[in-house]
């Protein structure tokens, strides 16, 4: 297995913008991969985010019979978000928080 070089692990914030709500929402993540300019994404471990207090259900639907959620959690904010599924990759869209 190759390694990579000039990964960071930091504390990241990335918007996530609530199609339901219209809201932006600042998500962040403690002890998140930062590739630099090499990768147009951040990687956010799950049980890095289950360690912070979220609930984490990342397993697909189609894999338990319809009785996952596959969502992230936040019961502190009262916040649900939808994971969203590529091939076999769960994921949430988010974007680079602006100024605004």
């Amino acid at each position: 297995m190759g390694t990579c070089d000039n990964v960071e692990v930091l504390t990241t914030g990335t918007a996530y913008d609530d199609k339901a709500s219209g809201e932006n929402i600042i998500l962040v993540f403690d002890q998140s991969l930062l590739f630099g300019s090499s990768l147009q994404t951040s990687l956010s471990p799950p049980n890095q985010i289950r360690a912070a207090g979220h609930v984490v259900d990342d397993v697909p639907r189609q894999f338990t019979q319809e009785r996952s959620l596959h969502v992230i959690h936040f019961p502190e904010e009262k916040l649900t978000i939808p994971f969203q599924l590529r091939v076999m990759m769960s994921y949430i869209a988010t974007r680079f928080p602006t100024e605004e």
